[in-house]
């Protein structure tokens, strides 16, 4: 694997995951983005938000399936 098809992988990861954000419900999208990219921990985004530790929880959960299978993908076309 050269240097090139690296950084082409990493692009694509980039630009995917952000195509697997937007197409995320806008409440599951906004939750994911406090969490995981502005570092608010769930207490946080709720006091924030309004909604329960528990809704929070499942926005995350939603967020993350869509992406766990992206990156798995994108871990195999590495590896290959």
């Amino acid at each position: 694997t050269t240097q090139m098809e690296l950084d082409r992988i990493g692009e694509i990861c980039f630009e995917d995951v952000h195509l697997n954000l937007d197409k995320l419900p806008p409440a599951t999208r906004a939750v994911c983005t406090l969490h995981y990219l502005e570092g608010f921990s769930i207490r946080e985004i709720s006091d924030q938000l309004k909604p329960s530790d528990g809704a929070i929880k499942c926005h995350l959960t939603e967020s993350r399936n869509p992406l766990r299978t992206l990156f798995s993908l994108h871990s195999i076309k590495g590896n290959e």
